[in-house]
C-alpha cells in the first residue's frame, strides 16, 4: 500500500471513530436529560405542583396612586375607578375558573394556587406558608406537601416571543429540562374562539387550560414509564 493510500485510510479511520464518539456522546447526553426529566414526573406525580397566578398588583397600586389624585367628582375619577373595577374582576374571573377547571379535570398531583406578588415570601419559607389561595380567591392556605418536589406553573410570558402563556419552571425560575413541554399559549385558538363566542368564557377557558395541561404532563408521565422500562432504571 502506497504512502498516500495509508494516509487516507488513517483518516477514514479517524473520522470513523470522532462519528462513533458523536453519536454515543449524544446518545449518553440524551439518555442523561431524559432520565431527569422523567425522574422529575415521576417525583411530581408523588409530589404537588404551585399554580403562579397574576395578581396584577403593580397596574392596581398606579391605578389607585392615579386615582388618589383625582378630584372625587371629576370624570376621569369614575373612569380610572372603573378601570380598577374591571382590571380586579378580569383577574378574579379567570383564577377562579382555572382553579376550578384544575380541581375537576386535572389529576396528576395535588395543585395549589398562589399570587405573583407573594412568590418571593413563600421562595423565603421555602414554598411552605399559608398564603396560598382558597376557592374564594383569598390567601389563607397551607399546603400539605406530600414530598420536597415543586414544580411551578406560571403565569407569564415566553421566552424570547414574549407570548402569554403557562410556563413551566424549577423553584429557581428555571425551564424545566426536554421533554418537559415549555409553555401552553394563553391566547391558543380554542380560547380565543371562547372569549368571542362564549357568555362565560372563563369558565370554558378555565376549562381548556386545565385539560391540556393534564393532557401534557400525563403524556410525559406515560413516557416516562415506557424510558424506565425499556432503560431498566426502576429503583
Amino acid at each position: 500500500m502506497s504512502f498516500n493510500a495509508k494516509l487516507q485510510s488513517q483518516r477514514y479511520y479517524i473520522i470513523a471513530l470522532l462519528v462513533c464518539f458523536n453519536i454515543f456522546g449524544l446518545k449518553a447526553q440524551k439518555d442523561s436529560i431524559g432520565y431527569t426529566a422523567y425522574q422529575l414526573i415521576q417525583d411530581v406525580s408523588n409530589g404537588q405542583i404551585l399554580v403562579r397566578l397574576r395578581s396584577e398588583q403593580n397596574k392596581l397600586e398606579a391605578l389607585q396612586k392615579l386615582l388618589d389624585r383625582q378630584p372625587i367628582d371629576s370624570r376621569n375619577y369614575m373612569d380610572t375607578k372603573n378601570t380598577i373595577d374591571r382590571v380586579k374582576k378580569e383577574r378574579d374571573s379567570f383564577n377562579y375558573y382555572l382553579m376550578a377547571g384544575m380541581k375537576s379535570n386535572f389529576s396528576l398531583c395535588p395543585v395549589y394556587f398562589y399570587y405573583d406578588r407573594d412568590h418571593v415570601e413563600l421562595k423565603n419559607h421555602n414554598f411552605r406558608k399559608a398564603i396560598y389561595l382558597d376557592s374564594n380567591l383569598q390567601t389563607n392556605v397551607l399546603p400539605d406537601f406530600r414530598n420536597s418536589t415543586i414544580v411551578i406553573i406560571a403565569q407569564a410570558h415566553t421566552e424570547g416571543q414574549e407570548l402569554d402563556a403557562f410556563v413551566f419552571l424549577d423553584q429557581k425560575g428555571q425551564s424545566l429540562p426536554a421533554p418537559w413541554p415549555r409553555h401552553l399559549r394563553l391566547n391558543a385558538f380554542r380560547p380565543v374562539i371562547n372569549e368571542l363566542s362564549k357568555k362565560n368564557f372563563y369558565k370554558e377557558n378555565g376549562e381548556w387550560y386545565a385539560k391540556k395541561l393534564d393532557k401534557k404532563l400525563k403524556k410525559l408521565y406515560r413516557k416516562s414509564l415506557e424510558w424506565k422500562l425499556k432503560n431498566h432504571r426502576w429503583n
